[in-house]
């Protein structure tokens, strides 16, 4: 017989933004312009982090989107880290 532990594999958590920037409220205005903010909220591959991840609610969430759309058009932000 043998006897061996049955170790689970830890699950992964995400770390949430720290310093709570917006928290989950809707009232947050993010500015195209403002691009220190918006690098926060983004990864190195240039995709957005997660709600999950940012603690921004939808609405939030999405002007954030919005922003960095902008911010890429008007070539302020690139759209890929190359």
């Amino acid at each position: 017989m043998t006897t061996e532990t049955s170790e689970q594999p830890q699950k992964r958590r995400f770390r949430r933004f720290s310093g709570g920037f917006a928290g989950r409220r809707a009232d947050v205005v993010f500015d195209y312009k403002d691009i220190g903010t918006l690098k926060k909220f983004i990864t190195k591959q240039g995709k957005l982090h997660s709600r999950k991840r940012t603690g921004l609610n939808k609405k939030a969430q999405s002007r954030l989107a919005a922003a960095v759309k902008h911010a890429r058009f008007v070539s302020l932000l690139p759209y890929t880290e190359s």
